[in-house]
């Protein structure tokens, strides 16, 4: 492989790997705005989703030098999250301390 192909292979693993995780943060991010949904605590970890959802696409754009590609990307980890919201539900959280044992 030439110098070339392999950085351009490099970018697109690279963006494999960050949609990954994007992927699992949006999830567990997501279960806490399904359970905080009538807290104040909502308005943060929305606020927190519409950061990191920016954030991804501008680092995909970047990586790639493509918007279209970046958008391509995101919509494909929105259906895989939505996949896995009906598959495997949510994890419901609480502020309520729960103890373990005794």
């Amino acid at each position: 492989m030439d110098k070339k192909a392999n950085h351009s292979l490099g970018k697109w693993i690279d963006v494999l790997i960050e949609s990954f995780n994007y992927i699992v943060l949006q999830y567990l991010l997501g279960c806490v705005i399904l359970s905080f949904q009538h807290s104040i605590l909502f308005i943060i970890f929305f606020a927190s989703d519409m950061y990191i959802i920016s954030k991804y696409i501008h680092s995909v754009a970047t990586s790639l030098d493509s918007k279209v590609w970046a958008y391509i990307f995101f919509g494909i980890s929105i259906v895989i999250l939505m996949i896995l919201f009906v598959c495997v539900g949510y994890f419901p959280m609480s502020t309520i301390i729960v103890k373990w044992g005794s």
